[in-house]
C-alpha cells in the first residue's frame, strides 16, 4: 500500500477522533469552540520574517476541559506564502504542555511541498513540543520553552538543528490598553540565529474599537527588534 496514502489516513483519523472527543456530550463537559482572523501588515514571527506582504491568518480552537486542538494557518495577500498549523495541547493550573505540527509553503505553487510527505529527510512538517508556564492575575508572567523533535529544521548536510526557543513575556494595563512586554532566545545556531543570543524582543499595544454594545474589534501594535540579526520591525494586527 502507498506510503503517502497510509500517513495521509493516518492523519485523517487522528483529525477525526480529536473532533470525536470534543463532540461528546458537549453539554456535559462544557466544550467549547472559538474561530477567527488576524489580519497583519507583515507575517512576523519569533523575531524571523516569513512574509514581509500583508497575511490574512484565520484560526479555530477546540477545548474541552483542559485539553486543546487548534488549527491556524497564514497566507499572502499580495505573495504565494501559505503556512497551515495543527496543535493539540493540555493545561492543569499553570502549566501546558503542546505539541505543534507546522507546515510553511514558501511559494504554493512549488510541486516539492507535499503535506502527507512525513520522510524525516524531506518531509516539510516541523514537529515541536512545548512547556508553557502562565502566572495567575497576581502573576501574570508567561515562560516558553520550545524545541523542534523532527522534521524541517535541518542544516545544509541535512542534519536536525533541535531549534530550541525561550521567551519571557509579562501583560499588563495602561488606560485600559492591553501591553505585553517579551524577551526571546535561543541557544545555538539553528533555524532562529547564528548563534546563542537575544532574537526577539519588543512590547505590544492592544486597543478594542467598539462598533456597537456587543461588538469590538483589537488592534494591535507591535514592536519588536530582533537584535542578533540588527532588525526591527512595526506590525500592525487587525483582529475579527
Amino acid at each position: 500500500m502507498n506510503k503517502n496514502f497510509i500517513t495521509a489516513f493516518s492523519v485523517s483519523l487522528l483529525l477525526i477522533a480529536n473532533i470525536g472527543i470534543f463532540a461528546q456530550d458537549s453539554t456535559k463537559t462544557k466544550a467549547k469552540i472559538d474561530l477567527g482572523a488576524d489580519l497583519v501588515s507583515r507575517y512576523l514571527w519569533r523575531g524571523q520574517l516569513y512574509d514581509a506582504t500583508p497575511n490574512v491568518q484565520p484560526f479555530i480552537n477546540l477545548e474541552r476541559g483542559g485539553l486543546k486542538f487548534g488549527a491556524w494557518g497564514s497566507y499572502g495577500m499580495l505573495s504565494n506564502f501559505g503556512e497551515v498549523d495543527l496543535s493539540l495541547s493540555y493545561t492543569y493550573k499553570w502549566f501546558t504542555i503542546q505539541a505543534n505540527d507546522y507546515f510553511f509553503i514558501p511559494d504554493e505553487k512549488a510541486e516539492k511541498y507535499k503535506y502527507f510527505n512525513f520522510d524525516s529527510k524531506s518531509t516539510k512538517h516541523s514537529i515541536e513540543g512545548a512547556l508553557i508556564f502562565e502566572g495567575g492575575e497576581k502573576f501574570p508572567l508567561k515562560l516558553t520553552l520550545a524545541s523542534f523533535l523532527y522534521g524541517d529544521d535541518r542544516d545544509s548536510l541535512g542534519n536536525n538543528y533541535y531549534s530550541t526557543y525561550f521567551e519571557a513575556a509579562y501583560p499588563f494595563n495602561i488606560e485600559n490598553i492591553e501591553m505585553n512586554v517579551f524577551v526571546g532566545i535561543t541557544d545555538k545556531e539553528n533555524i532562529y540565529g547564528n548563534g546563542i543570543g537575544l532574537i526577539n524582543t519588543g512590547i505590544s499595544a492592544c486597543k478594542k474599537i467598539k462598533i456597537n454594545k456587543d461588538f469590538d474589534i483589537p488592534i494591535t501594535c507591535s514592536l519588536v527588534s530582533n537584535p542578533q540579526a540588527e532588525s526591527i520591525f512595526f506590525i500592525l494586527m487587525v483582529s475579527f
